[in-house]
């Protein structure tokens, strides 16, 4: 059976509570408690036995189903619909949505200054990518050059602009991190963090744009 988690008529299925492996005793769905931050990580949770949670193309049951996702399967939530009840995620080579009945919020491995970590970042023209793994460590590289791992060696958060901001840098490398609907050009995939380097070599300096999604297991 697949679940969006609402009838057609707006009436919730029967969902058990399900114990999660979170620091508390259940994990706080987005629809009961409202997701503080986005984008954030949620896992599925609530499923039964060879139930798939539906991902629809808009925020409505009657909508396309455009794909499944399984029982304790992680997803990146991008944003809510105005009531709370559909959760914008990426699917696939785009986005789709699914209902927040069935997600629980995850933690993010993030830096002392709460910068997020554990995020793929990518541009185009040149085409480059970098990764900001949990152990802080930052792993950039340009098509058709080396790859070079760095340690970060600061972070932080906009002094006027929050959690909504970060500053990072690393050996030959500076940017700026922010929390803002992204689109890499090539794609109908909307991302919801936008990453903006500069690259420092012997040439002089860069500037890079690009979009992040967090690094799914």
């Amino acid at each position: 059976m697949k679940r969006d988690g609402y009838t057609a008529s707006g009436c919730a299925w029967f969902k058990p509570l399900i114990l999660g492996a979170a620091l508390i005793a259940a994990p706080i769905t987005a629809e009961a408690e409202g997701f503080k931050t986005l984008p954030h990580l949620a896992k599925v949770t609530g499923l039964a036995a060879n139930d798939t949670l539906n991902v629809r193309a808009n925020p409505s049951a009657q909508s396309a189903d455009i794909g499944d996702i399984k029982q304790d399967q992680t997803v990146e939530v991008l944003e809510l619909d105005s009531s709370g009840k559909w959760a914008r995620i990426l699917q696939a080579e785009g986005n789709g949505w699914v209902s927040t009945r069935y997600l629980a919020q995850q933690s993010q491995a993030m830096t002392p200054s709460g910068m997020p970590l554990g995020l793929h970042c990518t541009g185009t023209e040149p085409f480059w990518s970098a990764r900001l793994d949990a152990d802080a460590t930052v792993h950039f590289e340009v098509m058709g050059q080396g790859a070079q791992s760095y340690p970060l060696d600061w972070t932080s958060p906009s002094q006027n602009r929050g959690g909504a901001e970060y500053g990072l840098s690393a050996t030959g490398l500076s940017g700026i991190l922010r929390r803002a609907a992204c689109s890499d050009g090539m794609s109908d995939r909307n991302y919801g963090w936008a990453l903006d380097l500069i690259v420092e070599s012997e040439g002089g300096k860069t500037l890079l744009g690009g979009c992040c999604s967090a690094q799914l297991p």
